[in-house]
Protein backbone atom coordinates (compact mmCIF):
# COMPACT_ATOMS: atom_id res chain seq x y z
CA UNK A 1 0.00 0.00 0.00
CA UNK A 2 2.87 2.82 1.12
CA UNK A 3 4.15 1.55 -2.46
CA UNK A 4 1.27 2.19 -4.71
CA UNK A 5 0.88 5.80 -2.53
CA UNK A 6 4.41 6.88 -3.40
CA UNK A 7 3.99 5.66 -6.81
CA UNK A 8 0.74 8.00 -7.36
CA UNK A 9 2.45 10.81 -5.78
CA UNK A 10 5.55 10.51 -8.01
CA UNK A 11 2.92 10.52 -10.98
CA UNK A 12 1.43 14.06 -9.85
CA UNK A 13 4.86 15.77 -9.19
CA UNK A 14 5.65 14.35 -13.08
CA UNK A 15 2.52 16.26 -14.17
CA UNK A 16 3.19 19.51 -12.62
CA UNK A 17 6.81 19.17 -14.01
CA UNK A 18 5.05 19.31 -17.74
CA UNK A 19 2.31 21.55 -16.74
CA UNK A 20 3.90 24.14 -15.27
CA UNK A 21 5.85 25.84 -18.14
CA UNK A 22 2.71 26.19 -19.58
CA UNK A 23 1.28 28.18 -16.63
CA UNK A 24 4.48 30.68 -16.91
CA UNK A 25 3.63 33.97 -18.41
CA UNK A 26 4.55 34.82 -21.79
CA UNK A 27 7.54 37.76 -22.34
CA UNK A 28 7.84 39.48 -25.60
CA UNK A 29 10.83 41.76 -26.67
CA UNK A 30 9.29 45.30 -27.68
CA UNK A 31 11.67 46.28 -30.85
CA UNK A 32 13.07 50.39 -31.17
CA UNK A 33 11.57 50.65 -34.13
CA UNK A 34 9.37 49.36 -36.89
CA UNK A 35 7.45 50.16 -40.01
CA UNK A 36 3.79 49.88 -40.07
CA UNK A 37 1.52 48.91 -43.54
CA UNK A 38 -1.33 50.28 -41.53
CA UNK A 39 -4.00 51.28 -41.04
CA UNK A 40 -3.87 49.59 -37.79
CA UNK A 41 -0.80 48.86 -35.30
CA UNK A 42 -0.87 45.18 -34.21
CA UNK A 43 1.02 44.03 -31.66
CA UNK A 44 2.90 41.76 -34.76
CA UNK A 45 4.12 44.84 -35.96
CA UNK A 46 5.95 45.16 -32.63
CA UNK A 47 7.25 42.28 -31.39
CA UNK A 48 8.82 38.83 -32.75
CA UNK A 49 5.84 36.64 -31.99
CA UNK A 50 7.02 33.08 -32.14
CA UNK A 51 4.94 30.56 -33.65
CA UNK A 52 2.72 28.71 -31.76
CA UNK A 53 -0.87 28.49 -30.78
CA UNK A 54 -1.01 31.73 -29.36
CA UNK A 55 0.26 33.11 -32.19
CA UNK A 56 -1.96 34.24 -34.67
CA UNK A 57 -4.10 35.87 -31.96
CA UNK A 58 -1.21 37.83 -30.05
CA UNK A 59 -0.12 38.86 -33.24
CA UNK A 60 -3.36 40.23 -34.13
CA UNK A 61 -3.86 42.28 -31.11
CA UNK A 62 -4.82 45.72 -32.16
CA UNK A 63 -2.63 48.41 -30.36
CA UNK A 64 -3.49 52.31 -31.94
CA UNK A 65 -4.21 53.54 -35.14
CA UNK A 66 -1.40 53.57 -37.94
CA UNK A 67 0.51 57.48 -38.40
CA UNK A 68 -0.48 59.04 -41.67
CA UNK A 69 1.37 57.40 -44.68
CA UNK A 70 5.67 58.31 -44.08
CA UNK A 71 4.53 59.84 -40.15
CA UNK A 72 5.50 58.40 -36.95
CA UNK A 73 4.39 57.75 -33.64
CA UNK A 74 6.07 56.73 -30.97
CA UNK A 75 4.25 53.94 -28.59
CA UNK A 76 5.20 53.21 -25.08
CA UNK A 77 5.10 49.59 -23.90
CA UNK A 78 3.00 50.33 -20.98
CA UNK A 79 0.64 51.40 -23.61
CA UNK A 80 1.52 48.22 -25.33
CA UNK A 81 0.46 45.95 -21.99
CA UNK A 82 -2.48 47.64 -21.23
CA UNK A 83 -3.70 46.81 -24.70
CA UNK A 84 -3.37 43.53 -23.99
CA UNK A 85 -4.69 43.25 -20.42
CA UNK A 86 -7.69 45.08 -22.34
CA UNK A 87 -7.95 42.01 -24.81
CA UNK A 88 -7.88 39.90 -22.07
CA UNK A 89 -3.78 38.86 -22.26
CA UNK A 90 -2.92 39.68 -18.90
CA UNK A 91 -0.34 36.99 -18.66
CA UNK A 92 1.74 38.35 -21.34
CA UNK A 93 4.29 41.00 -20.68
CA UNK A 94 6.66 43.27 -22.88
CA UNK A 95 10.37 43.41 -22.42
CA UNK A 96 13.05 44.89 -24.04
CA UNK A 97 12.97 49.16 -25.32
CA UNK A 98 10.74 51.47 -23.53
CA UNK A 99 9.17 52.71 -26.62
CA UNK A 100 9.21 51.76 -29.94
CA UNK A 101 9.25 54.20 -33.03
CA UNK A 102 6.25 53.22 -35.26
CA UNK A 103 6.49 54.64 -39.48
CA UNK A 104 3.72 53.88 -41.61
CA UNK A 105 5.47 52.71 -44.87
CA UNK A 106 4.35 55.24 -47.64
CA UNK A 107 5.35 55.58 -51.52
CA UNK A 108 5.14 58.65 -53.09
CA UNK A 109 3.16 59.91 -56.47
CA UNK A 110 5.06 62.76 -57.66
CA UNK A 111 3.89 65.64 -59.54
CA UNK A 112 5.57 64.10 -62.46
CA UNK A 113 4.01 60.80 -62.17
CA UNK A 114 0.65 62.21 -62.02
CA UNK A 115 1.51 64.35 -65.40
CA UNK A 116 2.68 61.46 -67.12
CA UNK A 117 -0.24 58.93 -65.90
CA UNK A 118 -2.26 61.25 -66.99
CA UNK A 119 -0.61 62.01 -70.74
CA UNK A 120 -1.25 58.51 -71.06
CA UNK A 121 -4.81 58.13 -70.76
CA UNK A 122 -5.23 61.07 -73.01
CA UNK A 123 -3.17 59.57 -75.84
CA UNK A 124 -4.84 56.38 -75.39
CA UNK A 125 -8.49 57.89 -75.59
CA UNK A 126 -8.50 61.05 -77.79
CA UNK A 127 -9.33 59.96 -81.80
CA UNK A 128 -5.72 61.98 -82.88
CA UNK A 129 -2.62 61.27 -84.10
CA UNK A 130 -0.40 61.36 -80.84
CA UNK A 131 2.57 62.95 -83.48
CA UNK A 132 0.65 65.65 -84.58
CA UNK A 133 -1.01 66.33 -81.12
CA UNK A 134 -0.04 69.00 -78.75
CA UNK A 135 -0.48 68.00 -75.09
CA UNK A 136 -0.65 70.76 -72.14
CA UNK A 137 -1.28 69.57 -68.83
CA UNK A 138 -1.06 71.64 -65.99
CA UNK A 139 0.98 70.20 -62.93
CA UNK A 140 -0.72 69.87 -59.60
CA UNK A 141 0.36 71.92 -56.43
CA UNK A 142 1.66 68.96 -54.97
CA UNK A 143 2.76 65.57 -54.89
CA UNK A 144 0.64 62.81 -52.71
CA UNK A 145 1.50 60.50 -50.24
CA UNK A 146 -0.02 57.16 -49.70
CA UNK A 147 -0.26 53.68 -48.16
CA UNK A 148 2.53 51.10 -49.29
CA UNK A 149 0.68 48.89 -51.81
CA UNK A 150 -0.56 48.75 -55.61
CA UNK A 151 -0.98 51.84 -56.87
CA UNK A 152 -3.18 52.46 -59.80
CA UNK A 153 -5.00 55.57 -61.57
CA UNK A 154 -8.22 56.01 -63.32
CA UNK A 155 -8.46 59.12 -64.93
CA UNK A 156 -12.17 60.84 -66.41
CA UNK A 157 -13.20 63.39 -67.71
CA UNK A 158 -16.67 65.42 -68.99
CA UNK A 159 -18.50 62.71 -71.21
CA UNK A 160 -19.15 66.01 -73.39
CA UNK A 161 -15.55 66.59 -74.13
CA UNK A 162 -14.06 65.55 -77.43
CA UNK A 163 -10.41 66.00 -76.64
CA UNK A 164 -10.29 69.25 -77.95
CA UNK A 165 -9.08 72.70 -76.40
CA UNK A 166 -9.53 72.58 -72.57
CA UNK A 167 -10.72 70.23 -70.44
CA UNK A 168 -10.65 68.78 -67.27
CA UNK A 169 -9.79 65.64 -65.99
CA UNK A 170 -10.59 63.35 -62.57
CA UNK A 171 -8.19 60.70 -61.17
CA UNK A 172 -9.02 57.95 -59.00
CA UNK A 173 -5.99 57.26 -56.55
CA UNK A 174 -6.60 53.57 -55.80
CA UNK A 175 -4.10 51.25 -53.40
CA UNK A 176 -4.44 47.48 -53.81
CA UNK A 177 -8.24 48.40 -54.98
CA UNK A 178 -9.23 50.73 -52.66
CA UNK A 179 -9.64 54.42 -53.28
CA UNK A 180 -7.40 56.71 -51.20
CA UNK A 181 -7.77 59.73 -52.70
CA UNK A 182 -9.37 61.84 -55.95
CA UNK A 183 -7.23 64.38 -57.73
CA UNK A 184 -8.32 66.57 -60.37
CA UNK A 185 -5.99 68.05 -63.06
CA UNK A 186 -6.80 70.19 -66.49
CA UNK A 187 -5.34 69.38 -69.41
CA UNK A 188 -5.58 71.37 -73.13
CA UNK A 189 -5.45 69.26 -76.40
CA UNK A 190 -4.66 70.51 -79.91
CA UNK A 191 -4.45 68.37 -82.76
CA UNK A 192 -3.70 69.67 -86.32
CA UNK A 193 -4.37 68.43 -89.48
CA UNK A 194 -4.12 69.96 -93.17
CA UNK A 195 -7.09 72.03 -94.10
CA UNK A 196 -7.83 73.58 -97.65
CA UNK A 197 -7.79 77.15 -97.33
CA UNK A 198 -7.56 79.96 -100.69
CA UNK A 199 -4.03 80.36 -101.92
CA UNK A 200 -5.82 83.73 -104.07
CA UNK A 201 -8.39 85.76 -104.05
CA UNK A 202 -11.39 83.69 -105.57
CA UNK A 203 -14.21 86.38 -106.21
CA UNK A 204 -17.81 85.89 -105.41
CA UNK A 205 -19.26 83.93 -108.18
CA UNK A 206 -16.26 82.18 -109.78
CA UNK A 207 -15.33 78.61 -110.11
CA UNK A 208 -12.75 77.16 -107.79
CA UNK A 209 -9.87 75.79 -109.62
CA UNK A 210 -6.66 73.99 -108.25
CA UNK A 211 -4.98 76.91 -108.58
CA UNK A 212 -6.95 78.95 -105.85
CA UNK A 213 -6.20 76.24 -103.34
CA UNK A 214 -3.66 74.98 -100.77
CA UNK A 215 -3.66 72.96 -97.95
CA UNK A 216 -2.60 74.56 -94.62
CA UNK A 217 -1.90 72.74 -91.08
CA UNK A 218 -4.53 74.23 -88.42
CA UNK A 219 -5.33 73.76 -85.00
CA UNK A 220 -8.72 71.08 -85.02
CA UNK A 221 -10.17 72.93 -82.15
CA UNK A 222 -9.90 76.52 -84.41
CA UNK A 223 -10.54 75.03 -87.82
CA UNK A 224 -14.32 76.70 -88.91
CA UNK A 225 -17.07 73.85 -88.99
CA UNK A 226 -17.42 72.24 -92.56
CA UNK A 227 -13.75 73.54 -93.60
CA UNK A 228 -12.52 70.84 -96.36
CA UNK A 229 -9.50 68.24 -96.06
CA UNK A 230 -9.15 67.58 -99.49
CA UNK A 231 -8.55 70.20 -102.33
CA UNK A 232 -10.45 68.41 -104.86
CA UNK A 233 -13.83 68.49 -102.41
CA UNK A 234 -14.27 71.88 -103.74
CA UNK A 235 -12.60 72.23 -106.89
CA UNK A 236 -15.40 72.58 -109.58
CA UNK A 237 -17.78 74.75 -106.78
CA UNK A 238 -18.91 78.49 -106.91
CA UNK A 239 -17.88 80.84 -104.41
CA UNK A 240 -20.85 82.35 -102.54
CA UNK A 241 -18.51 85.51 -101.26
CA UNK A 242 -14.97 86.43 -102.31
CA UNK A 243 -12.87 83.95 -100.29
CA UNK A 244 -9.19 86.34 -99.45
CA UNK A 245 -5.47 84.29 -99.54
CA UNK A 246 -5.72 82.37 -96.31
CA UNK A 247 -9.23 81.80 -95.41
CA UNK A 248 -10.69 78.51 -94.77
CA UNK A 249 -12.40 76.77 -97.61
CA UNK A 250 -15.44 75.43 -96.20
CA UNK A 251 -19.00 73.87 -97.42
CA UNK A 252 -20.88 77.56 -96.17
CA UNK A 253 -17.88 79.71 -98.53
CA UNK A 254 -18.72 77.90 -101.54
CA UNK A 255 -21.86 75.63 -103.31
CA UNK A 256 -21.72 73.49 -105.94
CA UNK A 257 -22.98 74.60 -109.63
CA UNK A 258 -26.73 74.68 -110.66
CA UNK A 259 -26.66 71.92 -113.33
CA UNK A 260 -30.96 72.86 -114.12
CA UNK A 261 -32.56 75.95 -114.17
CA UNK A 262 -35.55 76.77 -113.40
CA UNK A 263 -38.32 75.99 -116.29
CA UNK A 264 -35.22 74.45 -118.45
CA UNK A 265 -36.45 71.63 -120.41
CA UNK A 266 -34.41 68.60 -119.28
CA UNK A 267 -34.00 64.71 -119.74
CA UNK A 268 -35.40 62.68 -116.89
CA UNK A 269 -34.88 58.75 -116.67
CA UNK A 270 -37.46 56.80 -115.17
CA UNK A 271 -36.45 53.72 -113.49
CA UNK A 272 -38.85 50.46 -112.10
CA UNK A 273 -37.56 47.26 -112.00
CA UNK A 274 -35.99 46.30 -114.90
CA UNK A 275 -38.10 49.12 -117.09
CA UNK A 276 -36.15 51.78 -118.44
CA UNK A 277 -38.24 54.60 -119.75
CA UNK A 278 -36.38 58.23 -121.07
CA UNK A 279 -38.62 61.68 -121.78
CA UNK A 280 -38.25 65.35 -121.03
CA UNK A 281 -39.60 67.14 -118.55
CA UNK A 282 -40.03 70.72 -117.18
CA UNK A 283 -37.77 71.79 -114.25
CA UNK A 284 -39.41 73.98 -111.67
CA UNK A 285 -36.70 74.88 -109.29
CA UNK A 286 -33.02 75.37 -109.90
CA UNK A 287 -30.91 72.41 -109.55
CA UNK A 288 -26.80 71.23 -108.31
CA UNK A 289 -25.86 67.54 -108.67
CA UNK A 290 -27.37 65.31 -105.76
CA UNK A 291 -30.80 68.04 -105.58
CA UNK A 292 -33.82 66.51 -105.31
CA UNK A 293 -36.10 68.57 -107.14
CA UNK A 294 -39.64 68.96 -109.05
CA UNK A 295 -40.37 68.36 -113.05
CA UNK A 296 -43.88 68.74 -114.32
CA UNK A 297 -44.70 66.77 -117.45
CA UNK A 298 -45.30 69.01 -120.17
CA UNK A 299 -48.13 67.57 -121.71
CA UNK A 300 -50.63 66.70 -118.46
CA UNK A 301 -48.72 68.88 -116.17
CA UNK A 302 -48.35 66.21 -113.15
CA UNK A 303 -45.27 67.36 -111.48
CA UNK A 304 -43.19 64.81 -109.71
CA UNK A 305 -39.44 64.41 -108.22
CA UNK A 306 -36.51 63.31 -109.15
CA UNK A 307 -32.48 63.35 -108.41
CA UNK A 308 -30.57 65.81 -109.92
CA UNK A 309 -27.38 64.09 -111.61
CA UNK A 310 -23.87 65.71 -112.84
CA UNK A 311 -24.81 64.97 -116.59
CA UNK A 312 -27.85 67.37 -116.07
CA UNK A 313 -30.11 64.64 -116.27
CA UNK A 314 -32.86 64.19 -113.83
CA UNK A 315 -33.62 60.30 -112.54
CA UNK A 316 -36.72 59.00 -111.04
CA UNK A 317 -36.78 55.65 -109.11
CA UNK A 318 -40.17 53.79 -108.62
Amino acid sequence: MYCLILCRTLMVAAALVVVAPALCDDVLQLKEEAFIKGPKVLLGDLVEVEEGPLAARLANVEISSAARPGDSRNLHASMVEARLRTAGMESVSITGSPRVRATTMHIDISREMLVASLQDHIEMEMPWDPAITEVDISRPTSDIVAPEGEMEIRWRSNPEYRYSGSGAFRGDVLIDGALYRTVTMRANVESYQEIVVAATDIPRGRPVMPAHLELQMMAISKAPRGAFTRIEEAVGQLARKTIFPGQPVTSRSVEAKRVIRRNQMVPVEITNGNIHIQHRAKAMMDGRAGDLIVCANPSTKEEFQGVVRADGVVEVIQ
